[in-house]
């Protein structure tokens, strides 16, 4: 199964302070800074360095979501961390089946993976789309599933993609649809999901 290939954006920051700390250096012995004055000097500036990794490794993982922070207007990517549970229509039969989607997100990554009663959907690939004119978002990714017990039934392993609107609450709730590749019949279902707790369980 294929899985995103993203930048890793610790290791970017962190070569870009020791970058500009090997620059700092190159600067000080050019300008004829004294030998004796250029580590503590370094040494600041690799303090510096430091608070400044630490508070966007905050950010990024933590401070974004903070309602104070979102205020401001800095940040718009909604936070949709936690457990969605609803329904899902299918076009094959029309039954109305349950379906549970849990999120990770970051302010830079998101994963997503999906339950249902005999299926297991592995997220991948996903973005959050904006409607900059409306103020509106959508979830969209593509998706690998297998069957919770192993089977031989065509079909039980294939990819899909999902795009599920987000619509404010309260509650607040996901709206949208899949498609998928079955064999040797493609389907087609509508989702309806509402955002029930922060607290991942890993199953239905």
């Amino acid at each position: 199964m294929y899985s995103d290939q993203q930048l890793n954006w610790r290791f970017i920051i962190m070569a870009g302070c020791l970058i500009a700390l090997l620059a700092w250096a190159i600067v000080l012995v050019l300008g004829g800074t004294p030998s004796g004055e250029i580590f503590p000097s370094l040494l600041k500036f690799g303090l510096v360095s430091s608070v400044v990794f630490a508070a966007w490794r905050l950010f990024v993982t933590k401070a974004w979501r903070w309602k104070w922070v979102r205020a401001t207007g800095l940040v718009k990517t909604p936070d949709l961390n936690g457990r969605w549970v609803g329904t899902a229509v299918s076009t094959y039969d029309r039954q109305t089946r349950p379906m549970t989607v849990e999120i990770r997100q970051n302010l830079l990554r998101i994963h997503c993976i999906g339950y249902g009663p005999e299926n297991i959907a592995q997220g991948y690939s996903a973005r959050i789309l904006c409607d900059p004119d409306e103020q509106k978002f959508a979830l969209t990714y593509l998706y690998h599933s297998r069957r919770k017990a192993a089977s031989s039934v065509p079909g039980d392993q294939h990819e899909g993609m999902k795009i599920l609107s987000l619509v404010d609450g309260p509650p607040r709730r996901l709206r949208g649809y899949y498609l998928n590749n079955r064999d040797p019949e493609p389907r087609k279902a509508d989702m309806d999901l509402e955002w029930k707790s922060a607290k991942l369980r890993d199953e239905l």
